[in-house]
């Protein structure tokens, strides 16, 4: 199965689904990451090179089969014409031909992750729109973003599908955010490394692992 995952910044991707694409890799399944936005103002506003350097570094420990890094503005998403960013998903779903595309929730106080989730959602019907376009979408997902998803008010996250990972998956996602700078917080932090552990073992007692990741399935063509 080939998975792309359209994020809106760098660390979304481990955030929301870093233990769940370490499993679906080494299950021999293709992961594609597509980072909208190359740049952070408050963490790296002195140093946006190292921001990509790390991009990188996190990249290439994941071993992702592919990844492309957009340059839409960070937290300006909102700025930017739909059609834009819906085209320049349309083109890495092209690329890659994923079968399953995983995003985020719609439902997000972070401005960017909105307008990422609302354009996946048009982007994803590339094969129903257009004809040359031979390899439809079977699956679209939300995932929940730490400190994002969990900090919407009365958010309407409603996980139904989970993906049963291992503590050294975990291990490795707490890895790959500790890359970048300032991602991982002290406890009580939603990304503390205690918060992002206690989440997964939540998860895990909801479908019968002992830790597991979380995400909406939206949208599921039938055989």
């Amino acid at each position: 199965m080939r998975f792309l995952f359209v994020v809106a910044h760098p660390d979304d991707e481990i955030l929301g689904a870093g233990a769940t694409i370490c499993k679906l890799l080494e299950d021999g399944n293709e992961v594609f990451v597509y980072i909208l936005n190359k740049t952070d103002e408050t963490r790296y506003q002195d140093s946006p090179e190292k921001l990509e350097g790390d991009t990188k570094r996190c990249a290439e420990m994941m071993a992702y089969t592919g990844i492309k890094i957009g340059e839409f503005p960070n937290l300006r998403f909102d700025t930017v014409p739909h059609i834009e960013l819906v085209k320049s998903i349309e083109c890495a779903i092209r690329n890659c031909k994923p079968d399953i595309i995983v995003t985020h929730h719609p439902d997000d106080p972070n401005i960017d992750h909105i307008h990422t989730s609302m354009a996946c959602q048009v982007a994803c019907r590339l094969g129903q729109r257009c004809r040359d376009y031979a390899h439809p979408i079977s699956e679209l997902m939300y995932m929940e973003v730490k400190s994002a998803t969990d900090w919407a008010f009365n958010s309407k996250f409603n996980p139904n599908t989970f993906f049963g990972v291992e503590a050294s998956h975990i291990e490795k996602k707490i890895k790959a955010l500790q890359i970048y700078e300032n991602v991982v917080r002290e406890h009580p932090h939603p990304r503390s490394e205690r918060a992002i552990v206690s989440l997964a073992e939540y998860r895990g007692s909801q479908c019968g692992y002992d830790y597991a990741e979380a995400f909406e399935s939206v949208f599921k063509r039938g055989l």
